[in-house]
């Protein structure tokens, strides 16, 4: 058996999911022995060689990217998700079986420690996601107008990244149409102290990820204690249980046309993956129903119970995927496939 390194994007910013990602993983390894320079080297988030690596195997986080850069640039190296719906779509790019797997990732429980949460005048509804990205934010941002027109019992903290100024602007707008208190943090934070105060300060969260096959702020998130609302697609799908863990939203899978990267466009969002036509087959994302989302929202804030309940629960659940054992897991199936 060969030890392993996992390495990324060398202009990553520090404190950026991959950079958390990939130093865990590495600690993990380190710390069980597992770890070497000369290992195999597996490259977390990259397309095929694009940073000048010659890597053993891949991690690949995002779902629709599949098939078209996949033969291109990856096969035949071994490629391993980090969800069940990540392999399956692995999978169905007709990647041989044998050359795939997936492993769960994890989350640093004495970093995002378990706190009960103390009541407060106000109830803060935390959004998670990136504006620059498919985290959903505008999903939430719309149903949480509408469903608290003219409310000022809770306030909408949207915890976004580098937002551009156009999408600061909607955001604003959408406040002032509705009446509702938004606050939109799109700070880059490089210290798990600010990070976990916005988790500890929320009374509970919602994240409607549209594409990410694992969400790393969500699993801190729900480390912490902070109750969970998240679409139950890719990562969520393996660590919570509805009503139990977290509050599970109804979705479906839609294709995506130009009409929606245009809108998007056109509100600040960036990066939506690519021309649809790019692609041999139909993209498509993951979309929150409406009604479900609105609902959610209105139980979280309304049943005490649930929340405290949700929070217990949801942080236990949590703290059992620990980067020690994803490191395992990693180690074990790149061995298993490269022979």
């Amino acid at each position: 058996m060969k030890n392993i390194k996992v390495v990324g994007d060398p202009n990553n910013k520090p404190f950026r999911s991959s950079d958390i990602i990939i130093s865990n993983l590495n600690k993990a390894a380190q710390k069980l022995g597992l770890y070497s320079d000369d290992g195999y080297k597996i490259v977390y988030d990259c397309i095929g060689n694009k940073h000048g690596y010659e890597p053993d195997a891949m991690i690949i986080v995002y779902e629709l990217i599949f098939p078209h850069f996949i033969f291109n640039n990856v096969h035949p190296k071994p490629i391993l998700g980090v969800s069940r719906d990540n392999l399956n779509f692995i999978l169905e790019a007709g990647y041989p079986n044998d050359l795939c797997d997936y492993f769960p990732l994890g989350v640093d429980s004495k970093v995002w420690e378990y706190r009960k949460k103390n009541k407060k005048e106000k109830f803060i509804l935390l959004g998670i996601g990136e504006s620059n990205s498919r985290g959903g934010l505008e999903l939430i941002v719309e149903n949480f107008c509408e469903e608290f027109k003219n409310t000022k019992s809770i306030t909408l903290y949207l915890r976004d990244r580098e937002a551009s100024e156009t999408f600061k602007s909607w955001v604003k707008t959408k406040s002032i149409e509705y009446n509702v208190e938004i606050i939109h943090d799109d700070r880059h934070l490089e210290n798990f102290e600010d990070e976990k105060q916005i988790y500890y300060d929320a009374d509970a969260a919602i994240c409607l990820n549209k594409t990410s096959t694992w969400n790393l702020r969500t699993i801190e998130c729900m480390s912490t204690g902070t109750p969970l609302i998240v679409i139950p697609y890719a990562g969520p799908r393996d660590y919570t249980i509805d009503n139990f863990s977290a509050i599970n939203i109804d979705f479906t899978l839609e294709p995506f046309q130009e009409s929606d990267i245009s809108y998007l466009n056109s509100i600040g969002i960036r990066n939506h993956l690519f021309n649809p036509s790019m692609h041999p087959k139909q993209p498509y994302w993951a979309i929150a129903k409406k009604e479900s989302v609105r609902q959610s929202m209105r139980r979280i804030l309304e049943d005490n119970s649930l929340r405290e309940k949700i929070s217990i629960y949801g942080s236990n659940s949590a703290q059992k995927f620990t980067w020690e054992k994803s490191a395992a897991n990693l180690y074990t199936i790149v061995n298993s496939i490269i022979k």
